[in-house]
């Protein structure tokens, strides 16, 4: 192995140390994700039966008392008064924020890993690419 191909796998090996270090400092939080209407709509039945909150729920509360619920990402969620069942609808709301909290962390790092391996590949290519020309001409010295 010679010392070019060495320089490329340290190079390479550094390159995904950055790389790893960059997607892991810019992880993406739950309590970042803003709320959209597909964790509610996901939600099982026997868990949208106590929400309140939005268009779609509103006859949900007739005539009971609510409470509101403020999610760690600042979304409130208003309930059918304070019962395990609305407790669970909250914690599967916020397991529906996670999800996709971590869909987005994996699309990150796909992207970085990507990336980092095509610039790897582009580098190792174009190494070679160099070398079989200056090969071509000290060839025709002789």
């Amino acid at each position: 192995m010679n010392g070019w191909i060495r320089l490329w796998i340290v190079t390479a090996c550094l390159g995904f140390c950055i790389t790893a270090i960059f997607v892991w400092y810019f992880k993406t939080e739950p309590e970042a994700i803003p709320h959209e209407n597909e964790f509610i709509d996901s939600l099982r039945e026997e868990e949208k039966k106590f929400i309140c909150s939005g268009s779609k729920y509103i006859n949900n509360c007739k005539d009971q008392n609510k409470i509101d619920v403020r999610m760690p990402n600042d979304f409130i969620i208003t309930f059918v008064e304070d019962r395990e069942e609305s407790q669970a609808a909250a914690h599967a709301y916020w397991a529906k924020v996670e999800k996709k909290a971590l869909r987005i962390q994996l699309d990150f790092a796909l992207k970085g890993f990507m990336v980092w391996l095509s610039s790897t590949l582009a580098i190792l290519i174009f190494g070679y690419g160099i070398a079989w020309i200056r090969a071509g001409f000290q060839n025709h010295k002789s």
